[in-house]
């Protein structure tokens, strides 16, 4: 190639250099804008991509790539791109919210709510902010604040009498009858023709033992819509509980909704079944409950409320369905082993209150009947009175649940003695009432009976409470190593590591939790808590419980232990007895 061509050749690459760097980053951004609206993702991470190359803190580019990864599910690059857009631009309201979407859809709904949070202190009446943070609260069963949330989107929306609804009805199961039922009477008096208010009042009125008023309602509901299946379902189920029992018109109803939809009940079940292992308790509880009302020969729907009542901690309600069960089928091995989790979910409750309950109680002693003849009956009758006054108020009875438990136990031994499941709960039991020896047998008679890591895992737990802690990070990693990847193990793992010195070729991977912007509040608060249940250690405890707060304020756990520790430290000086 002679000299003139290669000038020529030079002159013509400036050129087109020069005809790129003149381009406006703006204009790349717009063709960007456009390819993600037209669905074409690959594309448009490629073009902001571009932009960002020239211009790295640009925050539109930032947020385009990252709004384009959500689009492709990588989910990890999406919230990493969105966080620098608003590191660049602190008020960036678009990134926000779309990061709090993708943390809500990934189940973290605290995080979620922070970020709705932050778009509606920008705007106010922001309604997709409002939704989203009303239902995070709702995920989280906070629904008082949920509740508010749905007032306010009521007041700012056409869609009042929908939201008005939302807000009341989350306060069936969680207020007071009488109360909820007022408010729903105020909602019909401003919507006379509101079917589902008349519908959810006479669920309130049913749950109320208010069976003849809670017909009417129902009633009410189907003369406005008349193809309202879970009214006819709920009517029926009021008419059977009423004092009168009109048998053909409880059919008449239950064939009337089979008519209408003869497919509904098959949907509703496959409905709770998708809620409950998707962990949402409250809304397969829901489902369960109509389900069952519209089949009552159905009786493992019964056990699957019992379940969502255990999956929602509400432990009494589940043992007294399970209670149910076993005196119509005494050899129900589920029922009976949820009957045993209950009582050991009741008990460990009933002693934490018990251990933390503070009193201070002053005993005043007559010095003249200290100096008589009678001064050691003296003595005997005050410190009789002393214990009855520390007993009151009487909270819970511990020693009776305490021997509920253990009889429970050895029913279970005879009763569902072929399964991994008893073997792990009866090492809890043993392990929770002191019995260390046959906690020990149970644990290993579980991992002899099947190489599953749950088993791993529970025996890792009870070694850590021996302080084995260099035997329990086999088990621990065992577990991990089958695929047992939950945060918990991985924050125990991180624990153990730093206790016996001992690295693996995942601690570093597993660490990464705790800079993972998803996880790590709850990391941190895991690792507080493993630091005072398993080693005792309450000062770092309390620093990890911190942290956890820094990153996620609405981890209300954090802040429950940080002040359980608080007044233990303090648990002499609060829980004594002062003889004058």
């Amino acid at each position: 190639m002679d000299l003139c061509k290669v000038i020529i050749l030079i002159i013509l690459f400036i050129n087109l250099e020069n005809a790129f760097s003149n381009e406006s980053p703006y204009d790349r951004i717009v063709e960007g804008n456009n390819q993600f609206a037209s669905g074409k993702y690959k594309q448009s991470v490629g073009t902001f991509l571009d932009v960002l190359r020239a211009n790295p803190d640009n925050y539109l580019a930032l947020y385009g790539l990252g709004a384009s990864y959500e689009k492709l599910s990588m989910i990890d690059s999406a919230i990493f791109y969105l966080n620098k857009a608003v590191f660049y631009k602190k008020d960036l309201i678009l990134a926000f919210y779309r990061l709090g979407v993708i943390k809500y859809n990934s189940g973290y709904f605290t995080n979620a709510l922070r970020d709705f949070e932050k778009v509606i202190e920008s705007n106010p009446e922001h309604l997709e902010a409002i939704l989203y943070s009303a239902l995070c609260f709702e995920k989280m069963g906070l629904m008082s604040s949920a509740s508010q949330n749905y007032k306010k989107l009521a007041s700012l929306t056409l869609s009042k009498r929908e939201f008005l609804l939302k807000s009341i009805k989350l306060h069936i199961h969680f207020k007071s009858h009488a109360a909820t039922i007022e408010d729903f009477d105020k909602l019909i008096s401003e919507y006379p023709d509101y079917d589902s208010a008349y519908y959810y009042r006479g669920l309130c009125k049913l749950y109320n033992y208010m069976s003849e008023q809670a017909v009417n309602d129902f009633s009410r509901a189907i003369s406005i819509k008349n193809d309202f299946i879970e009214a006819y379902i709920f009517r029926a189920r009021a008419k059977e509980l009423s004092k009168i029992k009109d048998v053909s018109s409880i059919n008449d109803d239950l064939n009337i909704w089979k008519r209408i939809n003869p497919g509904y009940l098959d949907g509703i079940i496959d409905k709770a079944y998708t809620s409950y292992y998707e962990n949402s308790f409250y809304d397969a509880l829901t489902n369960f409950n109509i389900a069952l009302a519209a089949d009552s020969s159905r009786k493992e729907l019964l056990f699957s409320i019992a379940l969502c009542h255990y999956g929602n901690k509400n432990y009494n309600s589940s043992l007294q369905i399970t209670k149910e069960i076993l005196n119509k089928e005494p050899v129900h091995e589920d029922a009976f082993l949820l009957k045993v989790k209950n009582c050991f979910e009741l008990y460990k409750e009933a002693r934490a209150i018990a251990s933390n309950k503070q009193t201070s109680i002053t005993i005043y002693l007559d010095a003249d009947k200290l100096n008589s003849s009678n001064s050691v009956s003296y003595l005997m009758q005050v410190f009789d009175e002393m214990k009855q006054r520390m007993n009151i108020p009487q909270v819970v009875d511990v020693s009776t649940l305490y021997d509920s438990l253990l009889v429970a136990a050895l029913e279970l031994e005879k009763s569902v003695s072929g399964r991994y499941e008893t073997f792990l709960l009866l090492g809890e039991i043993y392990l929770l009432t002191h019995d260390f020896l046959k906690a020990s047998l149970k644990f290993d008679k579980a991992v002899e009976f099947i190489d599953d890591p749950e088993c791993y895992y529970k025996r890792g737990l009870f070694l850590m409470k021996q302080r084995k802690y260099s035997e329990a990070l086999k088990d621990f990693t065992k577990a991990y190593n089958m695929n047992y990847n939950t945060l918990d193990i991985k924050v125990i793992i991180s624990l153990l590591n730093d206790y016996t010195h001992v690295e693996d070729l995942n601690s570093a991977q597993i660490r990464l939790i705790f800079d993972d912007e998803m996880q790590r509040a709850m990391a941190h608060f895991k690792y507080g808590l493993f630091l005072y249940e398993y080693i005792n250690n309450h000062y770092d405890a309390i620093k990890y419980f911190n942290k956890a707060i820094e990153y996620d304020p609405y981890l209300y756990d954090a802040y429950y232990y940080k002040k359980l520790i608080l007044n233990k430290a303090s648990k002499d000086e609060q829980n004594r007895i002062i003889i004058r």
